[in-house]
């Protein structure tokens, strides 16, 4: 959602391998994670030298839009995601 809403530009998660847990899936930040955006017709080729390589990668989904989209279980106004991230610390400091 962060590359989302710095790019402002909505995104769509539809991961091709089954996820069993969401929330880690979705806002994990593990060391060893990363996004990356690229071109539809780069994404074979990348994930052809990842394998190559030894990493494990994955399709996780598109860019495009102006929503959060995920697996077809939420669908959110990227302006509304923005409100939310944007606005968390004020919220917090201010209860």
């Amino acid at each position: 959602a962060e590359s989302a809403i710095q790019g402002e530009i909505g995104v769509t998660i539809d991961c091709d391998a089954p996820v069993t847990d969401w929330l880690a899936a979705l806002f994990g930040e593990g060391q060893s994670r990363i996004v990356l955006s690229c071109g539809a017709a780069d994404v074979e080729g990348i994930l052809l030298a990842a394998s190559s390589a030894g990493v494990p990668a994955s399709r996780v989904g598109t860019v495009g839009g102006d929503a959060l989209r995920v697996a077809g279980l939420i669908e959110v106004p990227l302006e509304d995601v923005a409100d939310v991230w944007l606005g968390a610390f004020e919220r917090a400091a201010t209860g």
